[in-house]
């Protein structure tokens, strides 16, 4: 009898989907945007992405097991996710030119050792630990983040990226596919968006977040056209190409699926959610218009998520039969 009730804290539904479960199968909804920048950089991807996931794994490995055994050494999967963000947010050029491979090894040590295992690990870290070693590596090796960009091809030759200042006039098709400069996973918005289909359609992320990030860019887009440009009689195109270049160029596809939905450092009420995603699209787009730095994800979500405590506290559901006063 004394085994017939069983109390115990909330929540009381359980569900088979653990953290292994879930962390792996994000890394599944990875697969297609590290094809593709296979695909368009060779092997200078294939580096990159093994370096950074390998040290992220290797020092998770490290900070939690005295002992490293295979099993023990792949983890939950939340190191690898870390890696691989953090490797997808790389310019090719850290791969192609090998002195500069070690950065992505430095980035993922600073992902897991300050970003996340500081602040006590997976659950309590503030801030997404893959944002916390490119804002690392973007503020001390600024030179090979920011300006040494590469076409995709064998032949690869130096470019600027579609937000660079004086950048050639890319086609939205090319954005699309992703036949244009970048880091590993900004290039291709076709491959970010069979990933975060396949998210969305196994319940790993909400849609709000990705959907007010990329709608307050929007919203914001078709306002600067109508400041700029005026109503003139092909304004609905200037505004959907502009609408459509934000989304497709940088950042914003995969920051908005991939980094800023982020379980830990991302709010867990719905109304938090929408309002994370808003704030996040909403200052990403004021950097890219008005600040000093073609692209602005990385601390655009950095800032919100230390809002996240906040969003959280004042977005409080309303309980099951509270009445206002």
């Amino acid at each position: 009898m004394k085994d017939k009730f069983v109390v115990g804290p909330s929540p009381h539904i359980r569900s088979p989907r653990d953290i292994n479960y879930i962390m792996w199968d994000v890394v599944v909804a990875l697969i297609p945007v590290m094809l593709a920048s296979i695909i368009f950089y060779g092997m200078a991807a294939v580096y990159i992405l093994f370096v950074s996931t390998f040290t992220a794994l290797f020092f998770e490995a490290i900070v939690l097991h005295k002992k490293i055994s295979i099993r023990k050494f792949f983890g939950d999967g939340s190191a690898a996710i870390t890696g691989i963000l953090l490797g997808l947010s790389l310019p090719p050029v850290i791969g192609r030119e090998l002195e500069y491979l070690w950065l992505a090894a430095l980035g993922s040590a600073v992902a897991i050792l300050i970003g996340k295992h500081v602040f006590g690990g997976l659950g309590k870290n503030p801030f997404n630990p893959a944002l916390v070693g490119r804002a690392f590596l973007v503020a001390s090796f600024s030179e090979v983040m920011a300006a040494k960009w590469i076409t995709p091809g064998v032949d690869a030759v130096t470019a600027a990226t579609a937000l660079a200042p004086g950048a050639p006039d890319y086609s939205l098709f090319d954005m699309f596919i992703g036949n244009i400069p970048g880091s590993l996973g900004e290039t291709s918005a076709l491959a970010i968006l069979i990933g975060g289909f396949y998210l969305l359609a196994k319940g790993h992320i909400d849609w709000r977040i990705p959907g007010g990030f990329l709608g307050a860019m929007g919203v914001y887009s078709i306002f600067y056209v109508a400041i700029s440009q005026g109503f003139t009689p092909n304004f609905i195109q200037l505004a959907v190409n502009e609408v459509l270049f934000q989304w497709f160029s940088g950042t914003a596809l995969l920051a908005a699926i991939y980094m800023a939905t982020c379980y830990v450092t991302s709010p867990t009420t719905k109304k938090g959610r929408l309002y994370y995603g808003i704030g996040c699209g909403l200052i990403l787009i004021l950097i890219r218009y008005h600040g000093q730095l073609p692209e602005g994800a990385t601390f655009a979500i950095l800032f919100m998520n230390a809002l996240t405590p906040l969003l959280d506290k004042y977005t409080i559901p309303q309980t099951f039969g509270e009445v206002k006063k």
